[in-house]
């Protein structure tokens, strides 16, 4: 699957992954069922170079300084999928 697939099914805020009942994971767990748009990207792709050009390619939309925090100030996971289909995660 690919990140914005994983936002679809879950996503949130403040941590890369979480539970089913809201507890943090890492975003590969088999418990994990929400994630930041760092957790999906981690999830969908193992390769670390491979998140790195994604993460790349995120700097050049205007996100600012950290993807992190504009994932956190984000209001709708639609927000964050379309950023993610834009640059052809």
């Amino acid at each position: 699957m690919k990140p914005s697939q994983y936002i679809a099914k879950g996503w949130c805020k403040e941590v890369s992954a979480k539970t089913v009942t809201g507890g943090q994971c890492k975003p590969c767990s088999s418990k994990a069922a929400k994630w930041c748009i760092y957790g999906a990207i981690e999830r969908a792709y193992r390769d670390k170079d491979k998140q790195t050009e994604v993460i790349g390619r995120l700097f050049g939309t205007g996100v600012g300084d950290s993807i992190a925090a504009w994932n956190d100030r984000q209001t709708s996971k639609k927000t964050v999928i379309e950023l993610l289909q834009s640059i052809g995660e």
